[in-house]
């Protein structure tokens, strides 16, 4: 009798947890469509990403994915030459999510630059259907008074052999008078080993069908696969890789639809890909430069963003609290005055960039010509 008792008992128990435990299951799943963002940054997540049952991808120990299959036209890179500034504004892509001022170009206050004189504009986007804190913030740059550059720091690439000479990671104390911002580079070297090339010499060897950001030879700027733009490259001023492009030709990538299996384009060390990332893109001329900051995004809601704000071709750069920048600098005295004017909670170090050294590489904006104070 002892003896039924028990396994009656046991049984109960059993049938309890199991209970419980779907009801976790149950709930977790219809939290996620209830997810509101938290008061702020708890901590800095890791920029490391799980690799764990990866299919295939840039991160280590990921087999690559097959290039997406586009008949590229002969210079698929170049938008059309010209172009009118500031951009055009743009139609909220989701009636129920959107807020004032999204799609509207706004002037961004710059050193030697205010309103209309700007060479800056800022613009917004909510493009996801339900979740209102899904945000995309955009800077338009004119790229015939904007120079945009990279600026490599001393340890990253790691490994590399490059001349610690040329990779100070300081905007050069030449340029300085003439700085107007800066924002972050790409992912780290260990992150995908994505190439990087600076003064028309190799740093870290390319990959053929990662994307690719570059400044040429003459000064004009490419943004695509890389395998379709190679030959423009000899003598390039700078080329960075960055995982396979999120939009080309138009069109979103393919493998977006399941990033979470495809593995392309990073999370957080616990897997999570609802975090901050950032983007570089163009539009339909080759004047204005865009680059983007997007909150509480998968890359694919970063893309959809971007198309929403009419690009045509972008890459996602860095990832992640701590690595997505775009800070704006006052001039005062001989000092920078750094300040972000995207996202009320990002970073600007005060004196990184200019006075002390930055470990990674980033991009500088300045003035093309000299101006006078």
């Amino acid at each position: 009798m002892m003896m039924m008792v028990m396994m009656m008992t046991k049984l109960k128990l059993s049938l309890t947890i199991a209970l419980g435990l779907g009801s976790i299951a149950c709930s977790a799943a219809s939290d996620d469509l209830k997810r509101t963002p938290p008061p702020g940054p708890t901590g800095e997540p890791s920029p490391s990403v799980l690799i764990s049952n990866c299919v295939c991808g840039t991160e280590p120990g990921c087999p690559p994915c097959a290039a997406v299959s586009a008949a590229p036209s002969a210079d698929p890179l170049a938008p059309a030459a010209g172009g009118e500034f500031p951009p055009k504004s743009f139609a909220a892509p989701v009636e129920r999510t959107k807020k004032p001022g999204d799609g509207e170009w706004a002037s961004l206050d710059v050193h030697r630059g205010a309103g209309h004189e700007s060479p800056l504009r800022r613009s917004i986007v909510h493009p996801h259907k339900i979740r209102g804190f899904v945000v995309v913030e955009l800077v338009a740059i004119d790229t015939t008074r904007v120079s945009m550059d990279l600026i490599l720091g001393p340890e990253e690439p790691e490994g590399s052999t490059f001349p610690l000479s040329q990779r100070t990671g300081l905007v050069p104390a030449s340029a300085q008078p003439n700085l107007i911002a800066v924002t972050n580079g790409g992912f780290k070297k260990r992150h995908g080993g994505h190439g990087l090339g600076l003064a028309g010499e190799t740093v870290v060897p390319a990959q053929r069908d990662t994307c690719t950001f570059a400044k040429l030879k003459d000064g004009s700027y490419r943004l695509g696969t890389h395998s379709a733009m190679e030959s423009a490259l000899e003598g390039h001023q700078f080329f960075r890789q960055t995982p396979p492009c999120l939009i080309e030709n138009g069109a979103k990538n393919p493998d977006l639809d399941n990033e979470y299996k495809a593995k392309k384009w990073g999370g957080a060390e616990d897997g999570n890909k609802e975090i901050r990332r950032s983007a570089i893109a163009f539009g339909k001329d080759s004047r204005t430069l865009y680059f983007a900051i997007g909150d509480y995004v998968t890359a694919e809601w970063l893309a959809d963003g971007l198309i929403a704000a009419g690009m045509t071709v972008a890459a996602e750069l860095d990832i992640n609290y701590s690595y997505t920048r775009f800070i704006t600098y006052a001039h005062a005295g001989g000092e920078l005055i750094a300040s972000s004017p995207l996202l009320s909670d990002l970073k600007a170090p005060k004196k990184e960039y200019w006075k002390t050294a930055s470990p990674r590489d980033f991009f500088s904006l300045t003035w093309r010509e000299p101006s006078k104070p």
